[in-house]
């Protein structure tokens, strides 16, 4: 696992000296948000939490870091590493595909407990409107699990900087195994543009499954700083 951290190191930091060469090819954007709830797929998986996260888009060619870390000591943290191409269609609309690799570096091994799943991921995004719409097909071959997600996003400009963006999904985790549930989600997010490459996002989000033994409604708020290179 150091190995496959290590290569992916060297493929950010390599992506980021070939976007300085070549501004015109590659987009950089960081993200330094921190949570008050880490809720995933309607389920709560841990409390207030900074979620930094790096992306590297070249073409239709993408490469992303993201980092759970809880605030709470005896809370584990989560690295999420994805990659995956955009293929353009007609009329605007894009086949997203991909997969991402989630590592646990807490979980223990010995009590059986993997430290990673791998899932791989095919999606539709386009426009009906003026909304933003998303379908997506999931598949977790480690814990052998389909997830089937909706997703739906609007904006609207506030003044000369600031948008008000209304985004909200439904879905559900199918695992072969186990008992299967679904879940919804509903945000609102106001980013407000401080610079050319800087913007400031504060939001309030909302969740809900129907799985039984788990916080079922989760309330939090996000706010953090989104910088392009």
């Amino acid at each position: 696992m150091r190995k496959l951290f290590l290569a992916f190191a060297m493929l950010v930091a390599g992506a980021m000296l070939s976007a300085r060469l070549e501004a015109t090819t590659y987009v950089v954007t960081a993200d330094f948000p921190y949570a008050s709830k880490y809720v995933f797929r309607g389920l709560p998986l841990a409390r207030a939490s900074f979620q930094p996260s790096l992306k590297l888009t070249a073409g239709d060619n993408y490469v992303g870091l993201w980092l759970n870390q809880p605030f709470a000591a005896r809370q584990d943290s989560e690295f999420d590493f994805n990659a995956g191409h955009n293929f353009m269609l007609t009329g605007g609309w894009n086949l997203d595909a991909g997969a991402t690799l989630y590592y646990y570096p807490q979980a223990d091994a010995k009590a059986g407990v993997s430290r990673h799943t791998f899932e791989g991921y095919l999606g539709i995004n386009g426009a009906l409107g003026g909304t933003n719409v998303g379908a997506y097909l999931f598949r977790d071959f480690n814990l052998a699990a389909t997830t089937i997600q909706g997703t739906a996003g609007y904006s609207m400009p506030l003044n000369a900087s600031a948008t008000l963006s209304l985004s909200g999904a439904v879905g559900s985790v199918v695992p072969d195994h186990g008992a299967s549930y679904a879940f919804c989600s509903l945000g609102v997010a106001v980013p407000c543009k401080i610079s050319e490459t800087s913007t400031f996002t504060v939001g309030v989000n909302w969740a809900t499954h129907d799985l039984a033994g788990a916080g079922k409604n989760n309330l939090w708020f996000t706010t953090g700083l989104t910088v392009n290179f």
